[in-house]
């Protein structure tokens, strides 16, 4: 019944109550689980929390990436010669920005 509740608590979508849920598990059956299947269970918490930070590091290399890609783009305007508002409108990037991306590519 356990090994269900277990398998059950693991399709919760909501990241805190699935780990709410499974540290309840933990607490409840302290006194009638053996060692080896609470610390799996204390496992399957960590992996949880583990993918999670798996999936938060995909996230920021990716947003890494496109605002590398940005920034190519806004350099590649500049040294056409666009004016840096329609620069501004097409990337995003802040006025200030860009102007650090000029004094970059002065003093290089």
């Amino acid at each position: 019944m356990l090994e269900r509740i277990v398998e059950l608590a693991e399709q919760i979508p909501d990241e805190r109550q699935r780990i709410f849920t499974l540290s309840g598990v933990i607490v409840a059956s302290d006194k009638f689980i053996d060692r080896n299947y609470m610390d799996q269970i204390r496992r399957r918490i960590n992996m949880t929390q583990l993918g999670q930070l798996y999936e938060k590091e995909k996230i920021e290399y990716g947003n890494q990436k496109a605002r590398e890609k940005v920034i190519e783009m806004a350099k590649s305007l500049m040294d056409e010669g666009d004016d840096l508002i329609k620069i501004m409108k097409v990337t995003g990037l802040t006025e200030a920005e860009l102007l650090r991306l000029q004094d970059e590519s002065v003093t290089v």
